[in-house]
């Protein structure tokens, strides 16, 4: 194997497991609130508090770490990423969950907005597009949160279709869409996961 698809699986592997991170307390809202016995509620503003933080320091944070060499950067905030995720392992209290998580969201922008430009150094420059495009991917992937959760015997939420409100067969959900997913690019390939 090249050196820059070594490279390029490792890339992928760390969206993978950021993605995962970054969206599993979907799909566990209601375990991680009985674990540190706490409402839901709060486990939700946690949720939101992470997309916020992230928002807001996305733009200035990257703008700031501009003129770092990309690679240490990226490298930084994978780990910055590792060890709030061993942080979120072991937290006892809301507090230690929620000062973690948003140290993680602190370094989410960073990580996303390096990841492009560090896979697009790897392969020729015929291919920059396609392996820097390799980051976008997360937009269309399915939460594994649920999934895992599912699995491990939790709540699978997200993972069964409920952030798109349900199902077919149930009352509220999307109707049945066949073919490729709207707004997808059209012939994109994508089809329905209610399909």
């Amino acid at each position: 194997m090249s050196r820059h698809r070594k490279g390029l699986l490792v890339l992928g592997a760390a969206c993978f497991v950021y993605v995962t991170a970054e969206t599993i307390p979907v799909g566990l809202l209601p375990q991680i609130a009985a674990g540190l016995t706490v409402s839901e509620a709060d486990v939700g503003l946690l949720l939101t508090s992470y997309a916020v933080v992230a928002a807001l320091t996305t733009i200035p944070l990257t703008a700031l770490t501009m003129r770092i060499p990309r690679c240490p950067l990226l490298a930084a905030t994978v780990a910055i990423f590792a060890i709030s995720q061993l942080i979120v392992a072991f937290a006892a209290t809301l507090l230690i969950l929620t000062l973690s998580r948003l140290s993680c969201a602190v370094a989410h922008g960073v990580f996303w907005s390096t990841i492009a430009p560090v896979a697009a150094r790897l392969v020729p420059p015929d291919r920059a597009g396609r392996a820097g495009g390799a980051g976008l991917g997360r937009h269309v992937h399915r939460d594994p949160g649920g999934a895992a959760g599912g699995a491990a015997g939790l709540a699978a939420g997200p993972g069964l279709g409920a952030h798109r409100g349900g199902g077919p067969d149930r009352p509220g959900g999307p109707p049945d869409l066949p073919g490729p997913v709207p707004g997808a690019g059209g012939g994109s390939g994508l089809t329905s996961p209610v399909s």
